[in-house]
């Protein structure tokens, strides 16, 4: 061979080599430019088994968090629940429960950086073994605490809030998408929040063009799923968690394994391209409603029924035209979209129905109350709460006669919500001044020693956090008749600068501010006096325009806030007072934060407030807000204590114990109310005292002892009304009536105006009656006992007998003696 030959072909390799590499580098720089517009980004994969983007192997774990339990798995998860990961839940979980799904090996992050920030979604699949209810505050988040990431809230589909403002699953594949491009800036779209951290998360919303990495680890968590009262144990399945490029959703191809995941990707009408993973039964006619290209995968329809299109739209099955279903569309069922339902006198709510297939050609529905009294129900499907009971609200199909219904129990409202309540335990709430230590307390009725004490400077300008984590829900009191109220106790008079109001709600949920315009820490001059302090807020009011009150301004947040419209709605985690601060040079002091809670005040006339201190009972006495006081610990009395306004006071949860030789309640020009007296050791002259046209209306049990003088004392012109009393327990009166009764010393329990009906409650006392009062007493009856030390003596000796007489006076006494032939007696007691 020729040396030009062997030229020739060194040429003509070298110039072969030359093109293969020109075409490999020309096909990198494709994929690369394709790499940049990325259509999806699988998280997890059903064909690679949980993946890393570049296709290496990654170990995953799921975790419950209330019992710190991994379980590692790698799970084929292409639609199909036997294959995701699974997470049983109970209405017994507790609150907070936390699942996460997370890589397990340490930097293992998915690159997003090839799709553009303002075209980046975020989707998976849930499957539901029932119907679901979870509590309204799941929070789906992506990234660590650590690291910082996303929280998100989705408007629509899987966890979306229903007509009642709870997250909610539909038995069978349920699909969460949300776009957070869009939700950054629109809320139409959901909730989409970033919270900063300190490792290597993304460093701006979303980001995904500047910060290609989802951080060290990848966590995908979803918290406080938490079933709701009186529901069944469920599973729920994670699936398919991907992140997509919204621009491009028309070239996913999304992978479904049973005729379910045919279904709901099939009604979902978010991706266009389905691929078989497995043979598909239809046990009936399946008819496609959106537009949609099937790829069979070498896999096929097995069945009785037939695939069909409907009407107008275009679907195909490997290229070819699905047949259009020429027929009218019959109706197979009906769902509404609430199956349980509790709502206050006076609410309304906005039932949906659902008639199947959704492209049955008839759509229309009646609605129906099986109680109309209770709730009723327009032809929308609005229903409306009037009274108390229960209803079965129902929709039928015109079509078949489907039908379906939802429970409603209806309730009446609440006289208050405490911030403390019998749902929240004390261990729930935390107390934090910021800018210095915060601290845990414990239940708040008014008592500054058991409250949340904050400490206040003129140094710096100071905020003042409550924060309940399981939450209080005001879902019982009409926003039309909402209230705020709590007691502050100083330990002297200060006046805080201006700028000052209170927060309901949090800044990155969104919630309310608060101006009062008078009272505590009214806008234009803050002041506490010394000693116990009521803040009362008409809320209601205020959300009108009148401005009496002062204003109440929502203010927008990225969280749950945002996505209701009724206060009334809420669950209030957090209870904020900005910009309590002090003028230059006053001295520090201590504010006690108490009692906070909602008040109905439709119902005012319902709400007892709780006193424990004779200090807070005086207090309340003096606010006319107050027309029911419940005395809830016992109470030692230093004064005798004044009433002059209407009032009711229940006396039943504590012993009272009055201030000695003086009358323990004296009613002045008044109609009061006391129920369940309970008194021990009262020391006081009398237990009441009714003058000035007054009237006591008494209930329950009188348990009385150590009055000196009179139980109860009524002059001309006040009444009395004993109908629903009970005499249980009373000793006598220490001491005699200071004037004589018919002649007679006496035990005097009561006097009342005369022909006052006492039901009977001084039977087994005498009654005596003159022209203007009955009196109840009992007659004294002395005890008389003879004292001496001798048995007998001696004729012609001489004796002095002493007399102890009960109870001990001065009386004139008549000496005799048997037998006066053997001895006499004369009227000094000398035998």
């Amino acid at each position: 061979m020729s040396k030009k030959i062997i030229f020739n072909k060194i040429i003509f390799i070298f110039t072969f080599i030359f093109l293969i590499f020109c075409i490999a580098m020309s096909f990198c720089v494709t994929v690369k430019a394709a790499d940049s517009e990325v259509v999806s980004i699988t998280w997890a994969d059903g064909d690679t088994r949980a993946t890393n983007a570049d296709g290496s192997s990654m170990g995953w774990t799921s975790i419950n968090h209330a019992t710190q339990v991994p379980d590692v798995i790698n799970r084929d998860i292409t639609m199909s629940s036997s294959g995701s990961w699974e997470f049983p839940v109970d209405s017994e979980s507790k609150t907070n429960n936390r699942r996460s799904i997370r890589t397990t090996q340490y930097g293992n992050a998915l690159d997003i950086s090839g799709i553009p920030s303002e075209n980046l979604g975020f989707s998976f699949w849930v499957y539901s073994s029932d119907s679901a209810v979870f509590n309204n505050v799941l929070t789906i988040r992506i990234g660590a605490a650590s690291d910082g990431g996303f929280s998100l809230y989705p408007i629509k589909g899987a966890f979306a809030k229903n007509n009642s403002g709870y997250p909610t699953l539909s038995k069978g594949w349920n699909h969460f998408y949300i776009d957070m491009g869009k939700a950054l800036n629109d809320s139409t779209y959901g909730q989409c929040t970033y919270f900063a951290g300190n490792g290597a998360f993304l460093q701006s919303c979303p980001g995904a063009n500047t910060k290609p990495s989802l951080g060290k680890y990848i966590y995908f968590d979803l918290y406080d799923i938490q079933l709701l009262s009186g529901s069944e144990e469920i599973k729920i399945y994670i699936d398919d968690i991907k992140f997509v490029n919204t621009s491009k959703l028309d070239q996913i191809i999304q992978k479904v394994k049973s005729f379910e995941g045919l279904e709901a990707v099939v009604n979902d009408n978010t991706y266009k391209k389905i691929s078989l993973e497995s043979d598909i039964t239809l046990n009936n006619d399946f008819i496609i409603n959106n537009e949609v290209e099937i790829i069979s995968n070498g896999y096929s329809f097995l069945g009785n029924g037939e695939l069909y299109a409907k009407k107008g739209v275009t679907a195909t099955l490997d290229g070819n035209q699905i047949p259009e279903y020429n027929f009218d569309i019959p109706v197979t069922g009906v769902d509404i979209n609430i199956s349980n339902l509790n709502l206050i006198i006076g609410k309304s709510k906005n039932l949906e129905a659902k008639v199947l297939p959704e492209s049955a050609a008839n759509q229309n529905v009646s609605w129906s109350s099986s109680n109309s009294s209770v709730v009723s129900v327009d032809s929308t499907g609005k229903i409306t709460a009037l009274s108390v009971g229960s209803a079965e609200i129902s929709v039928t199909t015109e079509d078949g006669n489907f039908k379906d219904i939802c429970n409603v129990t209806v309730e009446d409202s609440v006289a208050f919500i405490d911030f403390v309540n019998v749902e929240t335990e004390s261990s729930d709430w935390i107390f934090t001044q910021h800018f210095s230590p915060g601290s845990l307390d414990s239940e708040i009725t008014v008592s500054f020693s058991s409250s949340f004490v904050g400490t206040y400077k003129s140094t710096e300008a100071r905020r003042t956090s409550f924060k309940n984590h399981a939450g209080v829900s005001l879902e019982k009191i009409q926003s039309g008749n909402l209230a705020f109220s709590f007691f502050v106790y100083a330990n002297k008079d200060v006046t805080f600068e201006n700028g000052f109001y209170l927060q309901i709600g949090r800044a990155g949920s969104g919630g309310w501010k608060i101006y009062p315009n008078f009272g505590v820490f009214s806008n234009a001059l803050p002041t506490v006096k010394q000693g116990w302090n009521y803040f009362f807020f008409d809320i209601s009011k205020a959300l009108s325009g009148d401005e009496t009150y002062g204003r109440v301004e929502y203010f927008k947040g990225s969280g749950e806030y945002d996505l209701i419209d009724d206060i009334t709605d809420a669950i209030i985690y957090y209870f904020d007072i900005y910009n309590a601060k002090l003028p230059e040079g006053e001295e520090d002091v201590q504010l006690y934060f108490d009692d906070l809670k909602f008040i109905n005040t439709a119902k005012i006339n319902e709400f007892y407030q709780n006193a424990n201190k004779e200090l807070i009972f005086n207090y309340l006495l003096n606010d006319e807000r107050f027309p029911n006081i419940r005395i809830n610990e016992s109470i030692d009395f230093q004064n005798s204590v004044l009433i002059n306004r209407d009032v009711t006071i229940d006396g039943g949860k504590g012993y009272i114990k009055g201030i000695e030789d003086e009358t323990l309640f004296l009613i002045d020009g008044a109609d009061v109310v006391f129920e369940n007296g309970n008194f021990r050791e009262t020391n006081a002259l009398s237990l009441f005292k009714v003058i000035n046209n007054s009237n006591l209306v008494f209930k329950g049990d009188i348990r009385v002892s150590g009055v000196k003088d009179i139980i109860i004392d009524v002059e001309e012109g006040s009444s009395v009304d004993f109908s629903n009393a009970n005499l249980v327990y009373a000793e006598r009166p220490a001491n005699l009536w200071s004037e004589k009764i018919d002649g007679r010393k006496v035990y005097l329990y009561a006097r009342l105006p005369k022909g006052t009906n006492t039901y009977g409650l001084f039977s087994g006392l005498e009654k005596f009656t003159d022209d203007t009062y009955d009196y109840y007493f009992e007659e004294l009856v002395y005890k008389l006992s003879i004292i001496t030390d001798v048995d007998e003596i001696n004729a012609g000796s001489n004796l002095n007998f002493k007399v102890q007489i009960e109870p001990d006076e001065d009386l004139d006494l008549i000496w005799s003696v048997s037998g006066s032939d053997y001895a006499s007696i004369d009227n000094s007691g000398n035998l």
